[in-house]
């Protein structure tokens, strides 16, 4: 996905989260909160999944 576009997706959820225009990568915490606006990504490969799902059992 094109990085403006996600930047302009995630302007609402900006208000809630530091999440710098520029930045490549993202926190676990900025991870939860982009996977509860908008899903699970629909083309995740398997590794990706398990990624995510590690990511969202943690407290």
């Amino acid at each position: 996905m094109n990085r403006t576009i996600f930047n302009n997706w995630c302007k609402e959820i900006k208000k809630n989260v530091n999440i710098k225009d520029t930045k490549q990568t993202f926190t676990p915490k900025e991870i939860k909160i982009i996977i509860a606006s908008f899903g699970q990504p629909p083309f995740s490969t398997e590794q990706e999944k398990e990624y995510i799902k590690a990511i969202l059992e943690q407290s």
